[in-house]
């Protein structure tokens, strides 16, 4: 096996503690390309960081994020299943739904290719 090829197959393994410094590290590094993919995101203050680098990044070089389907059935941690008409608890996690949308809306208009996967 040569260099490159076993490099393919390593692997770092972060703490949750320090995994949006080690990402916004690694993107803020790159020079052709940053692409991530993510199961999940919420409207918060570390996506918020990493996405200021994406935009940034966005007018220098290809910045893509694959978002799961999943990102839309889930608001801060809890999974949408089962909604509750007309209720406060409805209302926050539509407004929630909606701040999540318009973040990725806004990025997108910055440069940065978004995908909704699945």
């Amino acid at each position: 096996m040569t260099k490159q090829e076993s490099s393919l197959h390593e692997y770092d393994l972060w703490l949750a503690s320090e995994y949006i410094y080690r990402l916004r590290n690694l993107v803020n590094l790159a020079q052709k390309r940053a692409w991530i993919q993510s199961m999940n995101m919420e409207n918060d203050h570390m996506t918020g960081l990493l996405f200021n680098d994406l935009a940034n990044l966005a007018q220098k070089i290809d910045v893509r994020l694959n978002i799961d389907g999943f990102n839309n059935m889930v608001t801060d941690g809890i999974v949408n299943a089962y909604q509750l008409p007309f209720s406060r608890k409805e209302s926050f996690f539509n407004f929630r739904r909606q701040s999540k949308q318009l973040l990725l809306e806004e990025l997108s208009k910055k440069g940065v290719d978004i995908q909704i996967t699945n």
